[in-house]
């Protein structure tokens, strides 16, 4: 934990460098925040079968890491490109990237939860696309992440399941928020 009494948080591009240490974080936050919403056998096949993130976030450089006093404490960001598992949802909710980029991967620490790091993540997010000049932004939740994403103004399109090859179906919720009156402020300001 962090050795300063009110460490700050420090936000940065995250790049290939950081992947081992983004992955392991996003797999203890999917453990441990997902049990009790998930069974283990879901969590364990969904890691196994599809993970936390892909490589080209990495590159895209829309994909970032929060860190507190050194600790990684946060990671999230957006895409363009429609997540791996888009194509094994059912039935299809997602609007096919450029149209409507996605949120994605967004994960916290559980020593860090309740900080206001997600948002934090989600928010920045939101005024890149912006700023990029898209209109909405569209998401697939985990249940664990419902909450946070209605908290912050998306509404849920589709309640689906994604099939994966061991047989276990995992439960999320597609979700939309628009952005205009956000990317007409930020072309207004450029």
């Amino acid at each position: 934990m962090p050795k300063n009494q009110n460490p700050k948080p420090v936000i940065r591009r995250a790049g290939i460098a950081d992947r081992e240490r983004i992955r392991r974080m996003q797999l203890q936050s999917f453990r441990v925040l997902g049990r009790g919403i998930y069974s283990d056998a879901e969590i364990e096949s969904f890691l196994a079968h599809r993970g936390t993130m892909d490589d080209f976030l990495l590159y895209e450089g829309t994909y970032y890491m929060v860190e507190i006093d050194g600790f990684l404490a946060a990671s999230g960001g957006w895409s363009r490109r429609t997540p791996l598992f888009g194509k094994s949802l059912k039935p299809p909710h997602a609007v096919d990237a450029p149209l409507v980029p996605w949120i994605r991967s967004i994960f916290v620490d559980p020593r860090f939860v309740r900080q206001g790091l997600a948002t934090r993540l989600v928010e920045l997010a939101e005024r890149e696309a912006a700023f990029a000049g898209y209109r909405q932004l569209q998401l697939t939740a985990t249940l664990t992440g419902v909450p946070l994403y209605q908290s912050l103004g998306y509404e849920a399109t589709d309640r689906s399941a994604i099939d994966l090859p061991d047989g276990q179906q995992f439960r999320v919720v597609a979700m939309r928020k628009g952005i205009g009156a956000m990317a007409r402020r930020a072309r207004g300001s450029a």
